[in-house]
């Protein structure tokens, strides 16, 4: 009997942990509906997401380092912020290993632009990325870039986190106008350099790109593009909603901030345009 359970116990034995790493990221823009692309993605039952709760259990001790800027949301930002990519693939590698035979995604707006912290990492966000995971898949969403940075401007005004301080109770056109390099109400909406880089790296087959006011229009639709290009079965009874849509309390868009944005991203909307082979028609006229 002895010898009996000791081989159907080694039949169960298990080795080390397999390293779990993500099979596609969302990685931006910020403010062009990232939160509630991950979340819809989520409630698809072969798709697993790391969330808030799995960074709080990662951070383990070391949670009391963090404000609620960073624990207060799923966004890892490995690959964005030198602290967390130091700690290591095996670190990041824990937010994913409750994920049992499922496809793996994470969410981090940051990762989209890679001018951010080259001083700190001597490369671009999109090269890390491609070390770490060279076959994964990235979904880019993009959204009017006047209307992004005008409810970026909102939702710091709204949040006033730590991070954004010096843009706090200040007026949308003095915070666009700021000559700052990164100024990222102002450049994140200039997407045209940042999607150019990760399809020098990646590759068009590796990357999807969604248009917001598209997903809003007609959600089903652009959900079920999405499975298709991470390769899960379409589900057709899901229940697709938005998320953080906001309430700018009576702030209005000025004039004079329109016009000095239109002419500031019509070159990039124009490249960005013949890029993609899309008129973007939802969009204004830049």
């Amino acid at each position: 009997m002895s010898s009996y359970l000791a081989k159907i116990t080694g039949l169960f034995k298990f080795g080390p942990r397999e390293i779990t790493l993500p099979d596609f990221l969302v990685i931006g823009a910020a403010k062009a509906g990232t939160s509630a692309c991950i979340t819809n993605l989520g409630r698809h039952p072969d798709i697993f997401i790391a969330s808030k709760e799995d960074k709080i259990r990662c951070l383990k001790d070391e949670i009391f380092l963090y404000d609620f800027d960073y624990l207060g949301h799923g966004e890892i930002k490995f690959f964005s912020e030198k602290e967390f990519y130091d700690k290591g693939k095996d670190w990041y590698a824990a937010f994913f290993n409750k994920s049992w035979r499922k496809l793996k995604g994470e969410k981090s707006p940051d990762y989209l632009y890679n001018y951010e912290n080259y001083n700190k990492f001597k490369s671009r966000t999109c090269d890390r990325i491609k070390d770490l995971l060279p076959d994964v898949k990235i979904i880019i969403l993009l959204r009017d870039p006047v209307n992004r940075s005008f409810s970026h401007w909102n939702h710091i005004q709204d949040q006033l986190y730590k991070s954004s301080e010096k843009y706090h109770h200040k007026s949308f056109y003095d915070c666009i106008t700021d000559e700052d390099e990164q100024n990222f109400i102002l450049k994140n909406s200039d997407y045209y350099q940042n999607i150019v880089g990760y399809l020098s790296v990646f590759g068009k087959e590796k990357i999807h790109i969604a248009i917001q006011e598209r997903i809003i229009t007609n959600m089903h639709d652009e959900y079920m593009k999405m499975f298709d290009f991470l390769g899960v079965k379409r589900k057709q009874k899901l229940n697709f909603t938005i998320v953080h849509k906001r309430d700018y309390k009576d702030r209005e868009l000025d004039n004079k901030s329109l016009e000095y944005l239109k002419e500031y991203y019509r070159d990039g909307v124009s490249k960005l345009k013949d890029l993609l082979n899309d008129d973007l028609t939802e969009w204004r006229q830049y």
